[in-house]
């Protein structure tokens, strides 16, 4: 949401698409193979986001269908697994201290057990980049033939 938000108060010329990832759990959410698909269809998306616990079924799936970092679509995760480094690419992160988001959350909660009113509260992060994110393909000819097999 807050992606979306600033894309669209820079007026930032970008699609922004929010699908959850399931992997291969057959819970909610996208399989790895719908990802494939819709990373090798014409207009399917540049960039995947998904959390430290998704990654490596994601990554696998990508590997195993072909698919190149970053030159067919981009990767990074939330957290920063300790692997995410010595992957090939290396993979971009976003690192967050969880157990601090757990103070800030109990926080808000005793606040407004009290009858306050919940402060906001940031827990700010860091952007590892990595070999795992690069531009978007520009010739979506390359996911044509990706798509047929070639």
């Amino acid at each position: 949401d807050v992606l979306r938000r600033v894309v669209e108060r820079d007026h930032i010329p970008l699609e922004v698409e929010v699908a959850p990832f399931g992997g291969n759990s057959g819970g909610p959410g996208l399989s790895t193979s719908d990802v494939i698909e819709l990373v090798r269809a014409e207009d399917g998306p540049t960039f995947l986001h998904v959390n430290e616990a998704q990654a490596p079924a994601l990554l696998r799936g990508l590997t195993d269908a072909g698919l190149r970092i970053p030159d067919d679509v981009s990767v990074m995760s939330t957290g920063a697994p300790s692997w995410a480094e010595i992957y090939d690419p290396p993979l971009s992160v976003t690192d967050v201290d969880y157990y601090l988001c757990g103070v800030r959350a109990a926080e808000v909660i005793l606040d407004l057990e009290r009858g306050e009113k919940a402060r906001r509260r940031v827990v700010k992060g860091a952007y590892i980049r990595r070999e795992s994110v690069g531009p978007a393909p520009t010739a979506r000819s390359s996911r044509r033939q990706l798509a047929r097999g070639a």
